[in-house]
């Protein structure tokens, strides 16, 4: 006979709830047993490393990134002894291969005094090799130390080429490793796979509220492949735009995404009015926050990046035919709309249904029906066929640039996919950093760049075939995915991420200037900046733009000082 039934695994992930009075449990300091290990790479290298050839390491990276816990698993690996409670010091002593590796879980929690003292035993032990560490350290706290005592120049010096360069060659003796460098999605996509193994909901299986329980409908959905790949596919979108969300950042957000703030015993006592409350619990509407308080995606700023890619805000005329009318049609169109929209525990068991039929029908003539539909269904709708849509029919196959506002992000994606950047997207991106320059739409029938004032005087031409295009390496050993192209000429370089990617995207396709600007102007004009030299033309030669009515842009004109006068050359072809 079925019960109603707690899942401990619900229990587990409902410790990342922030909005509970005691959360402690997400911080390693108040960890007894560590529970659905989320495995990282890094974490990987950094134990072999220790194992094979003890180093000294320190780890750096935000508050949340995870660096007490490799220390922990270190620890633990190496010594095959669970570590139960860190010592209060903060700082463990084991041996391995006959070497002393002294841990120190977090260099915030110590005395000015003693870091100084630990900095200079660890600048000591790199030239003696007698010992090395393992350090976890916020980089603030760890190269102000390093500052304060000129005796520790040296390893100053170290610690700050690898800080700055993700790159660059680590020293035998001390590698540094940057969990800001670490990229989101990658361990998005391990939480949502870990998290919806089978194994953790057989006992919901046998729970006889499985078919009102929203934290179950989620996880049946969230198991799903193409479910997983699109929800991933935004937390590319920020490791592509450079936000940086932590460890404890995502496993405080992917457990909203799961369960929504419940528990296995909220949905056991839901009756009425709680069961249409919980239904709003639906994972699309909880990995925006539409289903949470005001104010709980406000404390991480990585949860209001995510809102961007939103594809509920955005209107899709075939999209929104479809969900008000793709039930008419009889073929195809009706099956999906009905297995999409039907009655279903996050469509309110029938409720859009009915609602959508009493629209049709009239009902209520004195009440705008039509617009508290689109208002009440509309944009949560649009998330749910984002993402469960499965079908063929021509309005879902090209629901990704459709849908979301970001309009050449799988074409950004793709190119750091393929890590190659197509001379049909490098043309375009000129022609986004002509018109940026210029402030106008330039013609340039070859590709060349003109750097200009803002009155369209020519500082220098760069032709096409100057630039230089790199697509960023991904490394699995530190759980890096690529995030960014690299434009490049006579060494001065322009980073081009998401942003700045979408912006002159937009802009050689006929974008307004001033979307996206805040965002990208700084980088833009930095790179302009250093663009900028000497003119090295003659004295009596001068290159503009200067506007062709015949073909309504801004063409390149030389003008040149002669003893009769002024002579204009037109130096661009006219338009076939």
């Amino acid at each position: 006979m079925m019960q109603n039934l707690i899942n401990p695994f619900v229990k587990f992930v409902k410790q990342y709830d922030i909005s509970m009075s005691d959360y402690t449990k997400i911080f390693d300091e108040y960890t007894e047993t560590v529970q659905y290990e989320v495995e990282s790479e890094i974490n990987k290298t950094i134990i072999n490393l220790m194992r094979s050839k003890p180093s000294s390491i320190i780890i750096t990276g935000n508050a949340g990134d995870g660096k007490t816990r490799i220390c922990r698993n270190v620890y633990e690996n190496l010594t095959g002894v669970q570590l139960e409670k860190w010592d209060p010091k903060g700082i463990e002593e084991i041996k391995i291969n006959g070497k002393k590796i002294r841990i120190i879980k977090d260099f915030s929690e110590l005395q000015d005094n003693v870091i100084n003292q630990e900095l200079v035993r660890l600048q000591n032990a790199i030239a003696n090799q007698n010992e090395c560490y393992l350090i976890a350290a916020n980089e603030g706290k760890l190269t102000h130390a390093l500052v304060k005592n000129p005796e520790l120049k040296a390893l100053y010096d170290i610690v700050t080429s690898q800080l700055s360069d993700r790159t660059a060659p680590k020293p035998q003796n001390l590698h540094i490793y940057n969990l800001l460098h670490t990229s989101s999605s990658i361990y998005a996509l391990k939480i949502l796979q870990e998290w919806n193994k089978e194994g953790n909901w057989k006992t919901c299986g046998a729970c006889k509220q499985q078919r009102k329980c929203i934290i179950y409908h989620n996880h049946n959905k969230l198991k799903e492949k193409n479910v997983q790949v699109l929800i991933n596919r935004i937390y590319r979108s920020l490791d592509a735009s450079q936000t940086h969300m932590t460890m404890r950042e995502l496993l405080i957000q992917l457990a909203y995404v799961q369960i929504g703030g419940l528990s296995c015993e909220d949905i056991h006592q839901a009756k009425g009015e709680a069961l249409q409350e919980q239904a709003c619990k639906v994972y699309y509407e909880n990995l925006f926050g539409h289903s949470a308080s005001a104010d709980f995606f406000e404390k991480i700023p990585g949860f209001m990046e995510i809102k961007k890619y939103d594809p509920g805000l955005l209107s899709n005329s075939k999209v929104d035919d479809f969900i008000f009318n793709g039930d008419l049609s009889g073929d195809d169109s009706a099956e999906e709309h009905d297995r999409l929209f039907g009655v279903n525990i996050d469509t309110e068991y029938g409720y859009f249904k009915q609602e959508l039929y009493q629209y049709r029908s009239l009902y209520k003539t004195d009440e705008n029906l039509g617009l508290a539909l689109a208002n009440n269904w509309l944009p949560r709708l649009r998330r749910k066929y984002y993402f469960e849509s499965k079908s063929s029919l021509p309005v879902a196959t090209s629901n990704e640039k459709s849908m979301i506002a970001f309009k050449f992000r799988q074409d950004f994606l793709k190119i750091l996919k393929n890590e190659m950047v197509d001379p049909v997207i490098q043309k375009s991106l000129i022609r986004g950093l002509n018109q940026y320059f210029a402030k106008q739409i330039v013609y340039s029938p070859t590709n060349a760049l003109y750097v200009v004032n803002e009155n369209l005087f020519i500082y220098r031409i760069i032709e096409f075939s100057s630039f230089r295009w790199n697509v960023e390496k991904k490394d699995r050993d530190l759980d890096y995915a690529a995030s960014s192209i690299c434009l490049e000429v006579d060494g001065i370089q322009l980073k081009i991420n998401l942003l700045l990617f979408e912006y002159l995207m937009r802009l050689a396709n006929g974008g307004l200037p001033h979307i996206l600007s805040d965002d990208v102007e700084i980088l833009i004009n930095n790179f302009k900046n250093k663009l900028i030299r000497s003119n090295d033309n003659k004295d009596n030669i001068l290159e503009i733009l200067k506007y062709n009515q015949t073909q309504d842009a801004y063409v390149l004109r030389q003008i040149t000082v002669n003893g009769q006068g002024l002579n204009e050359v037109d130096l661009e072809p006219e338009f076939d």
